[in-house]
């Protein structure tokens, strides 16, 4: 089982036209929903956004490292009673994650960009706009070490759509902004030699436009994909041209390559038969990954649908299509992805209203992380002391029967330093020591207790 805060995940192996070996989680009962919304690679870890909904006053955001395989480092929470909360974006850079979420209280919304160090330490969390309004759309762009926060909003009063791209450095002071009462939404953007190319949209309309603006936000080309597009989700630049992912305007996704002049170079449909979203998608080497969902047309929700992944090469010709589960009574999805430089590939979405992350890689080769366990019952203690400590410290846990444990230490980049104990150990009081050897330097380590395939973590400080 892998747990992402409250959520055990179990393993099973699909068979027949599905082609996913995943992790399917059962939720705790206080739990109404939970999902994972974004996904970075950090310090040779994982980055993952978690959000979940307790009840109708109490929703709780979770900001998890978690190693490649399973091994949940560290975990930050905050928690918002009587809002509603969004997410809208990470990025890490420099030693900094910089994280963008949002609030909704009777339709006064107020966005937040918040700085962390890889520890989870809040340097800095910072209002940085109000507005009342039904909804919003917004997304985080880095470039040159300035952040640009870029969206819209339509307003409550009088149903206007506004965009906005705000400028920030890392110090999260705004640096510059622009905005334009155009009636119209930007929903991503990228930049390219000194210029910035925008998906702007009219919300419930077929209204679809690709600008490209220079630094001071001027127009310098337009390109109007409204007769088959409805929304731009992601722009990446791809060489000299920039490579755009749309919501088709009878449901199905395109790719769309462009030059720098916005001359349309190609332009392909890869949905299924059904309708189908892809709401991230990234390039490694000659190949474009896409996530999303698709069945969506049986489903009364936006959010609805089965959990998918779509492989293409780099003139869109699609190589796989690979669908967690047909099921029309579980619905399921892939919200973003992150490939790391050896392809591996590394998801995370919702499945029947309950957080998970999976792996998978270029040619559907699915491996599932190794599985851990947090809920191992409370009267299993686990604990270090002295801690800190310098030069050794005790590692402590009572086995309520005889089992098989795996005792090993890791460091804050999931990297395995030692192994302590691997055998079968009888019912009772157990203490490990461990001094660590060597250049070893001083810093946070983690001891992992294996007992019978579920899985404990203490965080330790050795101060040399």
């Amino acid at each position: 089982m892998i747990v992402i805060l409250s959520f055990m995940f179990l393993y099973t192996t699909l068979s027949g036209n599905q082609f996913l070996n995943s992790f399917i989680c059962v939720p705790n009962s206080d739990i109404i929903a939970s999902a994972c919304t974004e996904i970075e690679q950090i310090d040779n870890n994982l980055l993952v956004i978690q959000s979940i909904k307790k009840n109708e006053n109490h929703r709780e955001l979770s900001i998890n490292k978690i190693t490649k395989d399973g091994i949940i480092l560290l975990r930050k929470k905050l928690e918002f009673q009587g809002k509603q909360f969004f997410t809208r974006g990470v990025i890490v850079h420099n030693d900094r994650i910089f994280f963008l979420y949002g609030t909704n209280l009777n339709n006064y919304i107020e966005m937040f960009l918040m700085s962390l160090d890889y520890d989870f330490n809040v340097i800095k969390n910072k209002k940085i706009i109000e507005f009342d309004a039904e909804f919003m759309h917004g997304s985080l762009y880095l470039n040159n070490n300035k952040i640009y926060f870029s969206g819209g909003y339509e307003k409550f009063s009088n149903k206007h759509q506004y965009l906005f791209i705000n400028v920030y450095d890392a110090e999260l002071n705004e640096i510059e902004s622009f905005q334009s009462d155009e009636d119209k939404m930007l929903s991503s953007i990228c930049i390219m030699d000194n210029f910035i190319y925008a998906g702007k949209y009219k919300f419930y309309s077929d209204l679809c436009v690709l600008t490209k603006y220079d630094m001071r936000f001027n127009v310098v080309f337009e390109y109007n994909l409204s007769s088959l597009h409805n929304q731009i989700n992601k722009i990446q630049t791809d060489g000299d041209d920039v490579v755009v992912l749309t919501v088709g305007a009878y449901g199905d996704p395109y790719l769309c390559r462009f030059d720098d002049e916005l001359n349309l170079l190609n332009e392909t449909s890869f949905g299924g038969p059904l309708t189908d979203n892809q709401f991230k998608y990234c390039s490694f080497n000659k190949y474009f990954i896409t996530c999303g969902k698709y069945n969506s047309q049986i489903y009364p929700s936006f959010h609805a649908g089965n959990a998918n992944v779509t492989v293409l090469d780099s003139d869109f010709n699609v190589l796989n299509t690979l669908i967690y589960d047909d099921n029309v009574e579980i619905q399921s999805l892939f919200y973003d992805l992150t490939i790391t430089e050896n392809g591996r590939i590394f998801l995370v979405g919702s499945y029947n209203n309950c957080a998970w992350l999976f792996e998978s890689d270029l040619e559907g080769n699915y491996n599932p992380v190794t599985p851990i366990e947090e809920n191992i019952a409370e009267d299993i203690k686990f604990y270090n002391y002295p801690n800190p400590f310098n030069p050794v410290t005790n590692i402590c846990f009572y086995l309520e029967s005889n089992s098989n444990v795996d005792l090993s230490i890791y460091n804050l980049k999931g990297e395995k330093i030692t192994s302590i104990y691997n055998g079968f150990l009888d019912k009772g009081d157990q203490t490990f020591s461990w001094k660590p050897l060597g250049d070893l330097s001083s810093g946070v380590y983690f001891s992992v207790l294996e007992i019978n395939g579920g899985k404990r973590i203490t965080k330790m400080i050795y101060n040399k």
